[in-house]
């Protein structure tokens, strides 16, 4: 109530060593119209009356307009509000497309923090609550932060939403604010991400087992709610902070763009998963799967859930799988399967999908609807299109003797030599996973395979610690 954050012209030439902000929840929410039903009433609250009229008492400003009372909050705050919401932006004539709405709201948050980084002391702290697993959504968030000369330095959870919501029942996603802290950028050499990629996976695994490390010191009651694709994000915003620490980053000399930013960080972060597993995972599926397996638990029905935004933001660094496809062509696969649309939140066009992997670690038939979920024949290798479908026809195969297991083995090899080899590697990476019946799975597999000497780290991922 005290300021438009676009303009803050209310606080003079005062600088703060500290601001901390919420930004808006992007696409969920129009705070306008959501806190009409408080404003009306605070306005009664903090007026006097006179006869069947309001007469200005307490912060006529935010109530009044050149002495002409302002009814509610949409009319006269919605179109400086910063938020993306399509039929509130057709409205107002702010744009004619979803892709010009969304320029909009970019443009709007960038000049709300270019606001707070001139208030901001040289050394001083800027700190974001931000619940968003969306890619679009940090983009966004990324592009308002570097072109206002600031950079992420570090993030971590908090709690802020109920396991017990309605919104998010039986759904894996985001139970936690990731809070991240601000600077403003140092004046060091731009990371150049080309040269140093390698050396920036070998940091984003460091940052990994550092997250792993400080959560599991978290207490019981915290721990439990700190799960799913809440941990992927706040490993997520630590890589970002590594890459942009010294303002924009460059990839082979060139300054790139926020989007570009926001992949190379997922890119990097899925590297540094698929280099934890102690496999040498190489295709997008066989990642993309471990990563799903990994970071999201089991739900009600022993299969993992999430919604499309939190997988986008996954796959979102599996370059050679085209963004606005990728999820379709998971689907295509039988990796992914639609399990229906969030109506609870009012982003119509976000579905909630399920991985498709074994529930049990003994039931053939089990993996029989697997497969046939995958579309493939387990007879036919030629019906074989990823290593997932390959691992889990041996997974089948593992449940008969070796002989029969080592002769279907080598008829598969023989029409899918690559897939088969990455199968095996997707398997070295499941079975480290505790408590997961597809681990005990894979290692059946790998012991047929002679491979039982491979190193099982057990770590089970980030979402084991809290089972400890």
């Amino acid at each position: 109530m005290l300021d438009d954050a676009t303009v803050l012209g209310k606080l003079g030439g005062e600088k703060f060593d500290l601001i901390v902000t919420d930004p808006p929840y992007r696409d969920d929410v129009a705070y306008a119209e959501l806190s009409d039903f408080y404003y009306v009433w605070l306005k009664r609250a903090l007026c006097d009356v006179d006869r069947s009229s309001l007469i200005p008492r307490f912060h006529s400003d935010v109530f009044f307009t050149d002495g002409v009372e302002i009814i509610t909050q949409w009319e006269w705050f919605a179109s400086r509000e910063v938020s993306l919401n399509e039929g509130r932006c057709k409205y107002l004539d702010e744009g004619r497309s979803i892709d010009e709405c969304e320029l909009r709201y970019r443009e709007k948050l960038s000049v709300s923090f270019k606001s707070m980084a001139s208030r901001l002391a040289e050394n001083g702290l800027i700190i974001t609550y931000f619940a968003q697993s969306s890619p679009s959504a940090w983009i966004s968030l990324i592009d308002a932060g570097l072109s206002s000369g600031l950079y992420p330095v570090m993030a971590f959870p908090v709690i802020t939403e109920s396991e017990e919501s309605v919104v998010s029942r039986g759904k894996s996603s985001i139970t936690a604010s990731i809070v991240i802290i601000w600077r403003k950028s140092s004046r060091g050499e731009p990371v150049d991400i080309a040269f140093n990629y390698d050396k920036l996976v070998d940091e984003a695994s460091k940052e990994l087992e550092k997250v792993v490390e400080a959560l599991s010191k978290a207490t019981s009651g915290v721990v439990s709610e700190l799960y799913g694709v809440t941990i992927y994000v706040m490993s997520y915003a630590k890589v970002l902070s590594l890459l942009t620490k010294n303002g924009k980053p460059l990839f082979s000399g060139k300054i790139i763009d926020s989007e570009d930013i926001v992949k190379y960080a997922s890119e990097i972060l899925t590297h540094a998963y698929a280099k934890a597993s102690g496999a040498r995972l190489s295709s997008s599926d066989s990642i993309f799967y471990y990563l799903v397996k990994v970071v999201f638990p089991r739900g009600y029905e022993g299969r993992r859930l999430a919604s499309s935004s939190d997988l986008l933001l996954l796959s979102y660094g599996l370059g050679e799988m085209k963004r606005e496809n990728v999820l379709n062509e998971l689907v295509r696969k039988g990796i992914l399967r639609e399990y229906g649309r969030e109506e609870e939140t009012e982003v119509a066009s976000r579905k909630t999908y399920v991985l498709i992997e074994p529930r049990r670690s003994n039931d053939e038939l089990e993996l029989g609807e697997v497969l046939k979920l995958h579309g493939v024949n387990p007879d036919n290798p030629s019906s074989f299109k990823s290593p997932v479908h390959i691992l889990h026809v041996l997974m089948l195969y593992s449940m008969k003797p070796r002989d029969i297991f080592i002769k279907q083995y080598e008829r598969i090899y023989a029409v899918n030599p690559v897939l088969t080899i990455e199968a095996v590697e997707l398997a070295k990476a499941l079975s480290s996973i505790k408590g997961d019946p597809e681990s005990e799975l894979a290692i059946r597999v790998l012991e047929y395979l002679g491979l039982h000497s491979f190193e099982l780290k057990k770590t089970g991922g980030l979402l084991d610690y809290f089972k400890r």
